[in-house]
């Protein structure tokens, strides 16, 4: 019977079905659905997006509450006792640790310290030692992580308070000039040949430590 002998010249159908099934055998399934997979990593995003709002959230809340010097200066003024005065305003009477608050600086201005310690032109190893609290800072590199982190002149004064340092003070030239430079956003660079011009010490040039 013609029909019922195999042809030689090409595959019948259950051959055909057959090598389909070989070669799906070779293909190895994916462990995770991608759309499972997409979603994991949207989810992981998301979280990391999130963490990050609330660190900032936390940091200008913080700033928030914290009462501004010309109000401590106005109920010191108004105050009958000042045994209670001091009791009472004791945790707005206290500095922050030096490598707290540049910390907090980078937490608010969504920063990382490679780059503030690279715009302050420090070196690195100091200026990790500094974010960790190893290091303690001069007035210079106060005033170097000042022009890092693009303060303005109220904000470095606040930054020099924390470093337990003296505030700069327009009646001297060099204060004067570090004050303009400062103000015009001026790059730590552009502030040191400003001082050179002016015949006038630049920052940091006496030492990493000044």
């Amino acid at each position: 019977d013609r029909g019922s002998e195999p042809c030689h010249h090409r595959p019948g159908r259950l051959g055909r079905v057959r090598g389909a099934g070989r070669r799906l055998q070779r293909i190895r399934p994916c462990r995770r659905p991608p759309c499972e997979s997409l979603e994991a990593g949207a989810g992981r995003e998301a979280n990391a997006g999130e963490k990050r709002y609330k660190s900032v959230s936390e940091a200008r809340m913080m700033d928030q509450h914290r009462i501004s010097t010309e109000e401590l200066f106005a109920l010191l003024f108004k105050t009958s006792s000042l045994p209670l005065f001091l009791e009472g305003k004791a945790s707005d009477m206290t500095l922050p640790a030096f490598h707290e608050y540049i910390a907090s600086l980078c937490t608010r201005q969504n920063e990382i310290p490679e780059h503030v310690i690279q715009r302050a032109g420090l070196e690195k190893s100091f200026g990790h030692q500094l974010f960790s609290g190893r290091r303690t800072p001069s007035r210079d590199t106060a005033l170097q992580l000042a022009f890092g982190f693009s303060l303005s002149v109220t904000e470095t004064q606040e930054l020099l308070k924390v470093a337990r340092k003296s505030p700069l003070y327009p009646r001297v030239k060099r204060d004067s000039a570090i004050v303009y430079c400062l103000y015009h956003g001026k790059s730590f660079v552009d502030t040191q040949i400003i001082l050179q011009d002016l015949g006038l010490p630049i920052l940091g040039g006496g030492g990493r430590n000044d």
